[in-house]
């Protein structure tokens, strides 16, 4: 070409004939120039402040060379200039070969001006084009008065139609197009709507960018550092494009923002994004959605590689850092309404888990009390997590200053974040989600530098929503004042302690009567004593299960007192009763009250599993029952046979324990039977009879497990397991029984191929069954200890089954009369037996065999009297008795032995059977006389 062109690209289109060329993009932004391309006189478009109105097709001659040239690469040069219109350049414009004149006139979008003697090169050119496009009627020459007229846009008036307006019309996340008429400053856009032709201005989402007018230290205004340079980003990539917006948000003065893409390639680009990666904006909060993380990332990445406004970035000292960790756990304390204490389950350590980015109520203190709403958030957040399950991601670390005159922990003064999941059958709920959602926590708005949650838009969403509903704390009512009656910590002092004391005895009448009370722990003082409240009498206690006592752990001196040392196990009994029982919703049952003012009872976790705390300590080796332990109340069997197992096994506290000597017997013969209290089980019910002396119960009440697991094993998912091999010799195993079909727990005595010698653990009977009727069990239910307790009649003897001597099946029988048909019966347990049969690992020995004298509820006539009466049994001979006590209880039985020897019963029926031996081996065996 002739010298005087130069090479630029098309930045605006204004109008049917005039552009804005930029020049090529240097460190700063580059020298631009206003062509009207020379000769051409397209329809002029109306201004927004209502002064002139559009010239037909205005607006489709401007789009039609808008849609040509826009971003396009182009050679110009200038023809003229009209000294009378302010020096207005006019020129010519080629894109490639094509001429931008020639092109626009022969659609028809704009008309040769004849008018001036200074023309373009090319007129004559586009004289032709003009005739060719004039005899076919295009664009401006159109004879159609309809088109005519509806090619006049009615704009609207200026300021008529705002930011709010449009979120309002569209809804919040929808998209609109438009065209970018005007930068503002990089992150600010006056957009024109295609569909209304109204005319809003838009804030980019997320970011901020350097504005054109701020104030300087010294008074004067002057832009900020890169304006031009990011001002100059979004004209080249936006303006005068056709955008795509999606709606956000408005701020509190409100201002629209909204995600910007505009076309590049076949993949349109975010221009927020496109402006942090670059370097021409930081991140800011406002109307920040989903992406928010990413746009931290280029930030962080442009920061690095220092562009744009970061070249000179150094690093600004942080108190936070990034963790990077995950565990699994339980949650065994609710802090407050954004705070956790999470068990490791590898580790079996407590750790302090803040919900990353979130800010809930503070809980109060004894010196300031809690904000509003706090208890209220702490609450939901208790409902949802307490005792349950989570996996937990750590995410990063803060550090505090503690105020002045304040003593915190160094491991205190480091903050720790995650996400906190809970894991359950019915998907994976989000802590933090959940607690936003409710409207029980507002979101915290970080600095740049500062680390956040990796979810951190989708809980900017959710708080948004939690407030347009009203949700929690958001709902514009007064917080409710909580208040309830604390007798669960005396003040120092006799006159307050008393004063104190009798408040709480204020309260035992109420609990004592009101039989099981529900409430909920809110502070585990020791593996032994709880803060309870109590909603039903609106107080806190201090609460303890009677008959128990926990080793204590280390305390340091406070208050007066001395420091104590702790005992072997104490943290640990602390760590179980926080895991089981802290802050979950109780059943507590009150017997009495100690001197010190602490109640004393049961304390049970409700549940399909229910959870009493005394058996749990003990069965875990971590407590043991009161030397003077009242075995006769309800759940005492319970308890002592649990201590017993866990002195077999040598569980934790009992792990260097040395047992007692062994004693004779009431008989004097081996030493099998430790000695033993008489003690009243009130509800006993026969399951089993073996022998005419010996039968299985189960011990009925409370504490009994057999509901639970009936109820267990009618879910399939815990009995149908997949059919394998039959479980092996000496295994636990569920097992149907051929009766009635069902299914109960076993234990397998033997396994013969096809068959499988089952026994029943809660009941004590045995059945030999298919292969196919027996299933491994599931691990669920195996706590309950077995439920089938084998027991005999003390003070009697009977024929014995085992020798084949004569009368024992009739003794049997007469024995499944008198306690059969699964009644209710009380039992007093005289002597219990140490095993001294079968193997430890089989389930009949976990319960010692105890000697018992049986009797159905309202009759005075016990079931031994009955036995001895009916002749199927007898005394034992009273001299062979070396135990006072046993011999003068056996002696009170010999009037019922009479009446049998008297009337020729059963055993008597030919006389006297012999008494010189108490084993009764010579008495006659079936077969022989």
């Amino acid at each position: 070409m002739a010298s005087g062109w130069l090479r630029g690209t098309v930045k605006a289109v204004l109008s049917g004939d005039t552009v804005i060329v930029m020049g090529a993009d240097t460190r700063g932004p580059p020298p631009e120039k206003q062509i009207t391309l020379s000769s051409l006189k397209a329809p002029r478009m109306g201004r927004r402040d209502g002064t002139t109105k559009d010239e037909p097709f205005a607006w489709e001659s401007r789009e039609f060379l808008r849609k040509k040239c826009i971003g396009q690469s182009c050679v110009f040069r200038t023809d003229y200039k009209v000294e009378q219109l302010g020096n207005r350049e006019f020129g010519s414009v080629f894109l490639g070969k094509e001429n931008l004149a020639l092109s626009v006139v022969s659609a028809g979008w704009s008309k040769v001006n004849p008018v001036g003697t200074t023309r373009s090169p090319y007129f004559d050119e586009l004289e032709k084009e003009q005739a060719a496009a004039e005899s076919k009627e295009l664009g401006v020459w159109s004879k159609d008065e309809i088109a005519i007229e509806t090619a006049v846009r009615d704009l609207p008036p200026e300021g008529s139609y705002t930011g709010k307006d449009l979120l309002e019309d569209v809804g919040r996340g929808k998209p609109v197009t438009g065209i970018v008429e005007q930068v503002l400053n990089a992150g600010l856009l006056r957009v024109t709507l295609l569909d209304s032709f109204n005319s809003v201005v838009v804030y980019v989402a997320g970011v901020m960018a350097p504005k054109g007018r701020a104030r300087a230290e010294n008074g004067a205004e002057a832009p900020e550092p890169f304006f031009l340079q990011s001002k100059h980003f979004s004209e080249k990539h936006a303006l005068n494009r056709e955008v795509r917006i999606v709606l956000q948000d408005l701020d509190k003065y409100e201002n629209l923002s909204a995600t910007v893409y505009y076309p590049d390639g076949e993949e349109p680009k975010d221009l927020g994004q496109e402006l942090l990666k670059n370097g021409f904006a930081k991140v800011f909060d406002r109307g920040v959605t989903a992406g928010s993380t990413k746009l931290r990332e280029l930030e962080r990445t442009a920061k690095q590689e220092k562009r744009g406004m970061w070249s000179n970035y150094v690093p600004a000292a942080t108190n936070s850092a990034k963790l990077s960790d995950q565990f699994t756990g339980k949650v065994v304390d609710v802090v407050s309404g954004d705070t956790v204490v999470v068990l490791d389950k590898e580790s079996r350590t407590e750790r302090r888990v803040q919900l990353s980015s979130l800010r809930a109520p503070k809980m109060g203190n004894p010196s300031n009390p809690a904000a509003d709403w706090a208890v209220d958030a702490r609450e939901h957040l208790r409902k949802l997590a307490i005792g349950k399950d989570v996996q937990v991601q750590m995410e990063y670390t803060r550090k505090i200053t503690p105020a002045p005159g304040m003593v915190v922990p160094p491991e205190r003064q480091v903050l720790a974040f995650g996400n906190v999941i809970l894991k359950g059958k019915g998907g994976d709920i989000n802590l933090a989600e959940r607690v936003v959602a409710n409207g029980w926590a507002t979101l915290v708005r970080h600095n740049s530098d500062e680390e956040r949650s990796s979810i951190y838009e989708a809980l900017s969403d959710l708080e948004v929503k939690s407030r347009e509903e009203k949700k929690g704390m958001h709902c514009g009512k007064a917080a409710p004042v909580h208040r309830h009656n604390d007798v669960s910590a005396p003040a120092p002092g006799e006159q307050k302690r008393a004063r104190f004391i009798a408040r709480a005895q204020g309260y035992l009448a109420f609990l004592q009567r009101a039989g099981k009370v529900k409430g909920t722990v809110e502070y585990v003082l020791s593996a032994q004593k709880l803060k309870i409240y109590v909603p039903k009498e609106n107080v806190t206690i201090a609460f303890s299960p009677s008959g128990i006592v926990t080793p204590q752990r280390a305390s340091p001196a406070r208050d007066g007192q001395a420091a104590t040392k702790g005992e072997p196990y104490g943290d640990e009994a602390v760590v179980f009763t926080r895991e089981h029982v802290n802050q979950r919703d109780v059943e507590i049952v009150v017997e009495t009250m100690n001197k010190g003012g602490t109640f004393l009872g049961t304390l049970t976790v409700p549940g399909p599993r229910p959870f009493d705390l005394s058996l749990g300590l003990i069965e875990n080796g971590l407590a043991k029952l009161h030397e003077f332990y009242d075995s006769g109340k309800p759940g005492g069997q319970q308890l002592v046979m649990a201590q017993k197992l866990a002195k077999e096994k040598n569980l934790k506290i009992w792990q260097h324990h040395v047992e007692e000597a062994a004693v004779e017997d009431a008989n004097g013969s081996a030493a099998s039977t430790a000695k033993f209290e008489p003690q009243v089980v009130p509800n006993v019910t026969v399951t089993e009879v073996v022998d005419g002396n010996s039968f299985y119960v189960q011990i009925l009440g409370e504490d009994s497990k057999i509901e639970s697991i009936t109820e267990q094993l009618k879910d399939p998912a815990v009995t149908e397991a997949k059919l394998g091999a039959p479980p092996p010799k000496g295994s636990a195993c569920v097992a149907k029984f051929t009766l009635d079909d069902l299914w109960y727990r076993g234990y397998v005595q033997g396994n013969r191929g096809d068959k499988v010698d089952v026994y029943f653990t809660d009941y004590g009977n045995s059945e030999q069954l298919p292969a196919e009727r027996v299933r491994p069990m599931d691990p669920s239910l195996a706590p309950p200890p077995p439920q089938a307790h084998l027991w005999q009649l003390a003070y009697i003897k009977v024929p014995s089954l085992e020798k084949g001597e004569e009368y024992a099946y009739d003794s049997a029988g007469q024995l499944s009369s008198l306690v059969g048909g699964g009644k209710k019966m009380k039992a007093t347990v005289v002597l219990k037996e140490k095993p001294a049969w079968g193997t430890a690992k089989h389930p009949r020995t976990i319960n010692p065999k105890c000697h018992v004298v049986l009797s159905n509820h309202g009759e005075d006539k016990d079931i031994n009297a009955q036995m001895l009466e009916s002749g199927f049994a007898r005394l034992p001979v009273l001299s062979t008795i070396r135990n006072p006590h046993y011999r003068a209880a056996t002696e009170k039985y010999e009037e019922h032995e009479s009446v049998a020897r008297k009337q020729h019963r059963g055993i008597f029926v030919y006389g006297d059977p012999g008494d010189s031996d108490d084993d009764m081996d010579n008495m006659p065996v079936r077969g022989r006389r």
